[in-house]
């Protein structure tokens, strides 16, 4: 791992049958499926990881027998469902099961007012009856920050704020995304990469590096792929400015590999 760690970081670049003067009872095995027989839709994960409060935003849920969702459902003061944008089958990325990504997605639009909490349930609704709540994560929007692409190498490093989380993503697979850090002289500092609760298919792991480019430090969330995990790291002591290399442990991304980024100081 360290030595393709390495060299990425160089780079960082269904007809009934029977005449119909039968009985429609004598037939009831040859009927296609009734829908009641069916199971409910259900969420196995979403994303972005978060939204913004105090605004109109997208979220993403995929699993399966999402297609034909024809309502979402949120009772959280703070906020409102708008619409359902899209529904499809779409088929889990490469190399992910149905079990763990889903077949299927469904886009909600919903309006977030400033004092919207924090964490908020969300059910999808079709003809089959409703999906088992999901929860939902909100940033509040002033500490909040993007990430900003491009930033695949030490020259396009974006700087990472002390308190400030940010909202990222592998967009690609083999993708990085590096964070300049100021550390302090005297004082432990902490990263935390978030993906819980929306079960974001993003499998960390990073590479710390001086201001010359050196390896500094290897990290790697040692987890199971089917949790929702916290990655925290204390990052070795020192002084100045250091390089934060994140990536998929697997070389994977796209939109199902977000990630919430946090930096901490402690004394």
């Amino acid at each position: 791992m360290i030595g393709r760690t390495s060299l990425r970081i160089l780079a960082l670049s269904l007809t009934l049958h029977g005449a119909t003067f039968f009985a429609a009872p004598l037939f009831a095995a040859d009927e296609p499926a009734k829908t009641a027989d069916l199971p409910p839709p259900k969420v196995l994960m979403s994303h972005p990881p978060a939204i913004l409060s105090g605004a109109t935003t997208r979220v993403v849920l995929r699993g399966t027998r999402l297609d034909e969702i024809d309502k979402a459902q949120v009772t959280t003061p703070g906020v409102e469902v708008v619409k359902i944008i899209k529904t499809e089958k779409n088929p889990p990325p490469q190399e992910y099961s149905v079990e763990r990504a889903g077949d299927t997605r469904v886009e909600v639009e919903l309006k977030l007012t400033d004092e919207a909490p924090q964490q908020f349930p969300l059910t999808v609704v079709d003809k089959q009856g409703k999906s088992a709540t999901w929860d939902v994560s909100v940033l509040r929007k002033e500490a909040a920050g993007g990430e900003i692409e491009p930033n695949d190498g030490f020259k396009q490093a974006q700087l990472l704020k002390l308190g400030q989380t940010v909202l990222g993503e592998i967009h690609e697979a083999k993708n990085v995304d590096v964070y300049q850090i100021q550390l302090q002289a005297g004082r432990r500092t902490i990263v935390e990469i978030r993906v819980a609760p929306s079960r974001s298919l993003f499998d960390a792991c990073a590479t710390l590096h001086d201001a010359d480019g050196g390896l500094l430090a290897f990290f790697d969330d040692a987890r199971p792929a089917d949790s929702e995990a916290v990655c925290r790291w204390e990052l070795p002591a020192g002084d100045g400015v250091r390089y934060l290399a994140i990536y998929d442990a697997n070389d994977r991304g796209g939109p199902t590999h977000g990630y919430l980024l946090r930096l901490e100081v402690r004394p």
